[in-house]
């Protein structure tokens, strides 16, 4: 059957291609898409006002720079072809990304309002919205049209339940505008699951020192273990974050301990080094808007420590971690003692090696029959996991 194309909106991946989660997400779905269905890379102009398709081997040439840790930034994107038509963009037309550019809001308001329109947004989370105290002056002002917008999109997906309910009860107030949740993929690091190893003793973290992510409690918790004479390496991997002197001030103290070791770039690369040395990994931020690294970590077989109510986990079935019910110094030292006994390590990592997570071809696959009309497969939540 001959369907309609599906244009997908990559302005900010293709204007500023970094390595960070969403350009991640918009690259799986590039690169799985299994749709009857053509997908169609497009970015907004804003010379012209409108959606211009952007040439594949354009496309690919960012992909490969981004995966490849090459620097692509500075090539100009081509002139854009003539305009896509308005039809098609309100048939067809998805938004992966989050930005604030007025004129594109400003176009997507125009398509929302159009008859029949078929304009689809993923969401992430609303966390700027609903935990204003994380970031600076004035943030969340600016990160208001967006929201006003969002809520004038016919169909929206979510990638977690937290960030569906949040929409019912704190945006929109009608549930039969909240689409599904689908899962994201947590086999992204292409690693095959790992076996517990007695010797290993190392703990991990991977993300930046935000003060969301409680790495003071983390390193603290440490500090503690180490004086109290306790054999448990710990490897931040991650830089220190502009927002967070406290968490530097005690990253800087503890330079030099040998038991403490920190890495600026948590490539995909430099995760996979980490994962196979980590006894367990840690994940007690108390603002996460999905959890990716816990994901991750324990789709690789190996267990977390992790604060209650991370979203990620709470789309998994129980098992291969510690949960903890605040992040406190003395709570997360206590899930280290536990995870240095060999008894309870080991089981946890068995119960990691049962879990199954879903994988970004799975995701890719229900996104696609979201956004191809065929909502009656699926219900809001459910996911394949394959």
């Amino acid at each position: 059957m001959n369907r309609s194309p599906i244009f997908i909106d990559l302005t900010n991946l293709v204007s500023n291609p970094i390595q960070c989660g969403i350009h991640r997400v918009e690259r799986e779905i590039v690169s799985h898409w299994p749709g009857t269905a053509e997908l169609v890379p497009c970015r907004f102009d804003s010379a012209i006002g409108s959606f211009v398709e952007v040439p594949a081997d354009r496309l690919q040439e960012i992909i490969d720079g981004i995966s490849g840790d090459v620097d692509r930034r500075r090539t100009p994107l081509p002139p854009g072809k003539r305009p896509i038509a308005t039809d098609d963009l309100v048939r067809g037309l998805f938004n992966p990304e989050v930005f604030y550019d007025q004129l594109r809001l400003n176009a997507y308001s125009n398509l929302c309002r159009a008859p029949h329109s078929g304009i689809r947004w993923m969401v992430y989370d609303f966390l700027p919205y609903l935990r204003p105290q994380d970031r600076s002056c004035r943030t969340t002002e600016l990160l208001m049209p967006y929201l006003r917008v969002l809520r004038e999109v016919p169909q929206v997906s979510f990638i977690s339940a937290a960030a569906r309910i949040a929409f019912i009860e704190r945006v929109i107030r009608m549930p039969d505008r909240a689409g599904p949740v689908i899962p994201l993929g947590g086999d992204g690091l292409g690693m095959p699951k790992l076996k517990f190893d007695g010797g290993k003793r190392m703990f991990s973290f991977v993300g930046n020192t935000d003060p969301r992510q409680n790495v003071a409690a983390i390193l603290l918790a440490f500090e503690k273990l180490w004086d109290d004479g306790v054999d448990a390496p710990l490897t931040i991997l991650g830089a220190n974050g502009d927002q967070a002197p406290v968490e530097a001030s005690i990253v800087e103290r503890l330079r030099g301990r040998e038991p403490f070791n920190q890495m600026d770039k948590a490539t995909d690369g430099f995760v996979r080094h980490i994962l196979n040395e980590s006894r367990a990994t840690i994940s007690v931020g108390s603002a996460e808007g999905f959890g990716i690294a816990a994901y991750e970590s324990l789709h690789a077989g190996v267990p977390v420590i992790a604060l209650k109510g991370i979203p990620s986990l709470d789309l998994i079935s129980p098992g291969g971690r510690l949960t903890i019910d605040a992040a406190t110094p003395d709570l997360i030292a206590n899930a280290v003692r536990k995870l240095l006994d060999d008894r309870i390590a080991e089981g946890l990592w068995n119960d990691a090696a049962g879990l199954q997570i879903p994988t970004w071809k799975g995701f890719v696959k229900q996104l696609a029959k979201w956004l191809q009309g065929e909502i009656g497969t699926m219900k809001p939540g459910e996911h394949d996991g394959k």
